[in-house]
């Protein structure tokens, strides 16, 4: 599965492997030293190619906060191995608190992506998916520390979110509608330069790209960058998109003339 992910990742001129952890042990103790060596072989595999393999943080694997994602990376020491730091992941267990108190804890240089969603803990203490903004997650606060430490990767909407209610008459889906809700909630806290406020307004976004690629909705204009069957590129003033069948990739105003080659390759590990 690795080699194959590598000949995708030359395919689609990225740079970068995201991969995960083995599905969650009841105590991973006993078995985390194997763990790290399938993680520290398959990086050297990478490595040969130039790629980057990123771990993401994901409940249901065994690294699953940010606290947990910070030991993992103390223990592998190979400079390609990266964090695909997930807040909303980190937040389904119980007393976690993503940022500030997990992200102080993990080596910045490290951070060679960032999913954003938003998770809501109810009274029982079980985790829900939430629209960007309208969950425990601090994005403010996290968005502005990325770009203090100097973080110049993507950022990647996960829209796990689907409470958005098409508006009536419409022919959207509940996963656009959901999708448009939490991208409004993720440019509301995305730092925005006073000189370039204007062009990275409230109705930049999915609306700019409706109809894959044909003209954009409102009274902004759109640069379709490449297309295919499964992805769309647009730029839209100073904000660069990248649309797939699941996710929307935010490149920072500093990085609009770099080619869009921030897109993950799924990659899970599995027992045999």
């Amino acid at each position: 599965m690795l080699e194959r992910c590598i000949d995708l990742c030359k395919a689609f001129s990225t740079d970068r492997i995201r991969c995960f952890d083995f599905w969650r042990l009841d105590d991973p103790k006993p078995y985390r030293a194997a763990i790290n060596d399938k993680l520290r072989e398959a990086a050297r595999t990478c490595a040969q190619h130039n790629l980057i393999l990123l771990l993401e943080n994901e409940m249901a694997c065994n690294t699953g906060s940010g606290r947990e994602a910070a030991e993992t990376l103390a223990a592998i020491a190979e400079p390609n191995f990266m964090l695909n730091w997930d807040p909303g992941n980190s937040a389904t267990f119980p007393d976690d608190t993503p940022y500030p108190d997990d992200y102080k804890l993990l080596p910045k240089h490290r951070i060679g992506h960032c999913h954003c969603k938003d998770t809501i803990r109810k009274p029982d203490g079980k985790a829900e998916w939430a629209p960007v903004g309208g969950g425990m997650i601090d994005w403010v606060g996290q968005f502005r520390a990325l770009q203090h430490d100097g973080y110049h990767y993507a950022v990647s909407l996960e829209t796990h979110w689907h409470g958005g209610k098409p508006e009536p008459g419409s022919s959207m889906s509940v996963g656009e509608a959901s999708s448009r809700i939490s991208m409004k909630g993720l440019k509301r806290r995305w730092p925005k330069p006073a000189s370039t406020a204007e062009e990275t307004r409230e109705d930049v976004g999915l609306k700019s790209i409706r109809g894959a690629g044909q003209q954009p909705l409102g009274h902004f204009r759109a640069e379709v960058r490449g297309r295919s069957k499964h992805r769309l590129d647009v730029r839209v003033g100073r904000v660069a998109i990248h649309i797939d069948a699941a996710h929307a990739y935010l490149l920072s105003s500093s990085a609009r003339s770099q080619r869009l080659k921030h897109i993950s390759v799924g990659l899970v590990f599995r027992a045999l």
